[in-house]
Order: structure tokens, then sequence, then C-alpha cells
């Protein structure tokens, strides 16, 4: 027997509607104003920290990685120092590997931990240059399945050369969320990251202790800084004009006679207290 259109379309509705009943309610984004600069660094504070992971790309049960980077330290450069590096704010960020729940310390991670240039505009290294074409905001959700916090995000494209060796080459792009909501880089989400992973923001309640901080910060010194320091001194040394050889000096420090002229003898020397 044939059933009624409306009981068909019920039987088929009413589950669809109980599994959106069930559904939990997205989070949503924070509604403070957004900074009218573009780097997340700049307003950093020393002692706040990002928990993420780095897992494979879109896969919830396949290999996951869990880290922590923190701000250990910020500094405003001397005019001298500012003139050497073109940035007049730095901050020190330390990256560590964890484990899931971030209360273990597997290691320093060396290539994500160094002193950053901290100025209100992002700037990027050597041959890398955003897409500005590519570039869009977006809100990203974050903190685990299902998701825990929302954050106000923008899509950054960088492009550099797949191959450094090749600047003219083929080149390859990376993706950055970059988001005001979330301490420390202010990244939300990345792809790639390590192992060709997606990176994805979990939380940043935890502070570190200052002392704490002053206490890790001792371990890395400026390198950057201290090279071009290092550069500008030898610059400067090599430019110098030279400086003349002192005229010698005679035994207990007495300037020698002036030689005599021709046909002229010389001057007998007084004795001390004797001179005329």
């Amino acid at each position: 027997m044939r059933r009624p259109l409306a009981l068909t379309l019920a039987l088929v509705v009413a589950p669809a509607l109980a599994f959106a009943a069930d559904a939990p309610e997205l989070p949503k984004p924070p509604t403070t104003p957004l900074p009218k600069f573009d780097n997340p660094l700049h307003d950093a504070e020393v002692g706040e920290t990002c928990f993420y992971k780095v897992r494979e790309p879109g896969n919830d049960d396949g290999w996951v990685r869990y880290f922590e980077e923190r701000v250990l330290a910020r500094k405003h450069l001397s005019d001298a120092d500012k003139a050497l590096l073109g940035h007049g704010d730095r901050v020190l960020v330390e990256t560590i590997e964890t484990n899931a729940d971030g209360t273990k310390e597997f290691g320093v991670i060396n290539d994500a931990t160094r002193w950053r240039d901290a100025d209100e505009a992002l700037a990027l290294p050597g041959s890398m240059k955003f897409v500005k074409e590519k570039q869009k905001d977006e809100l990203v959700y974050c903190g685990g399945t299902p998701p825990t916090k929302a954050v106000r995000a923008t899509r950054r494209v960088i492009e550099f050369p797949a191959m450094a060796e090749r600047p003219d080459g083929a080149k390859t792009q990376l993706q950055i969320w970059f988001s005001h909501d979330v301490p420390v880089l202010g990244r939300a989400k990345q792809f790639p990251s390590i192992r060709d992973g997606e990176r994805l923001a979990i939380s940043w309640d935890k502070r570190l202790p200052a002392d704490v901080c002053a206490k890790r910060a001792e371990r890395y010194p400026d390198e950057e800084l201290l090279a071009k320091q290092r550069e500008k001194k030898e610059k400067d040394a090599s430019a110098a004009p030279p400086v003349p050889p002192a005229e010698p000096a005679m035994e207990g420090g007495e300037k020698p006679a002036e030689p005599a002229m021709d046909g002229e003898k010389p001057a007998e020397p007084t004795a001390p207290g004797m001179g005329a």
C-alpha cells in the first residue's frame, strides 16, 4: 500500500531534526574590538602561551604531535640597534614539544625558538611574499572535536621558492590563519606545518610565572642582533684611518735629542738641576 506523501516526508525530516537538536552548538567568537595592526605578536605579553597540535591533515585518528609556544621576554631596541635590524620591538618566543595534556616537556624546538620582530606590520624574510589576492577573513574553530573555541582570523597565503638555491624556480605556498584572539604568534591554524601536517590551536589559558620566563630567557641571546653588531664593529674598524706609530722614547721616557746639523757638535746633555 502506498504511503501518503505527508507521512513519507515526516519520516524523512523527523530524524534529521532530531539529529540537529542533538548536535552541540558551535562556540561564538569574541566580540572585543580588533586592533588596527596586523602582527599578533606586537602586543604579546611575557608569560602568555599557546598550546597546539600538528596532526595528519584532516584526520583525527592519524598521527598527532603536541607543542606549546610561550613568550619569555620582550624588549624595545635602542635607536642604534633598531637601525641595524630595521625593527624596534623584539619578542623571545620559545617552543617546546609536550604531551596531549601539556604537562610534560620533551624538548625545545630549536628552529621555532628565537627572538622575533614584533613591530605592527607582518614582515616576511628573504624571498617570501604575501599573495594579497588570496587573503580572506574567516572564523576558525579551535580546541578539538567538537570545538571549544571560535576565533576571528585572517587567512594569509605566503609564497616562496620550493628550492632555496633556485629563487626564480618553482614556487610553493603556505597558509596561516593569523588571529588577534590567539596569543603569542597568533596562529589559529596553519597548513602545511611539520611533516606536512596541519597545525591547530587548542588552548591558551595557561600563564608562565615571570621568574620562570626570566630564567629560561637566559638561554637565548639575540643571535641576530649580536651578529649585526659584530658586523658593524668590523666594518667600522676596517674603515677607520690607520693610527700612526708613536715616536720611540729613550730610556727613562726622555725624547731623543735632535740630530746635529752638518759640522755642528751636538750639545752635551745637562745634568738634572744644573740647567742655566
